[in-house]
């Protein structure tokens, strides 16, 4: 939701370990988003893990003017300008680790009693499940997959 809809998906699926899991352990995905008003095209990549023994949560947004950098572990947002000196922190929050987990279960529950709606649509989920399957066809194809 944060750069738009993901049209195509090239991905690597992967057991790289001997860790007991029935999954794979080793994801990297190429996204390609649909177009905006611009035509410009948006490419992102995720890289997920079960190997890396040092927890790592960044999403980097990269663009012409600069970077902008989220840490999911120290709810920092930081900035790059091309020309400055390093990063500059644009915000902090202060949540522990744990909060979203919690927010995400009080929510659930909240939708039950009838007091919420949910923060995650149905539609949303059906969008996610769209593009894991995408990402296993385009695993097992070598190919890009759209997302349908």
């Amino acid at each position: 939701w944060i750069f738009g809809d993901i049209d195509w998906v090239k991905a690597n699926l992967t057991r790289q370990s001997n860790l007991d899991v029935d999954v794979e352990d080793t994801v990297h995905l190429i996204l390609g988003f649909m177009p905006k008003g611009s035509g410009s095209k948006l490419v992102g990549a995720v890289n997920l893990d079960f190997i890396r023994h040092d927890s790592t949560r960044l999403c980097t947004a990269i663009g012409e003017e600069g970077s902008l950098q989220w840490n999911g572990l120290t709810q920092q947002v930081m900035m790059y300008n091309p020309g400055k000196e390093g990063w500059i922190e644009l915000a902090k929050f202060s949540m522990d680790r744990d909060d979203s987990y919690r927010l995400e279960w009080d929510n659930f529950l909240n939708c039950l009693g009838g007091s919420e709606l949910p923060m995650v649509s149905g539609k949303d989920g059906l969008n996610v499940l769209r593009i894991i399957n995408a990402a296993q066809k385009s695993a097992n194809s070598g190919a890009i997959e759209f997302v349908r």
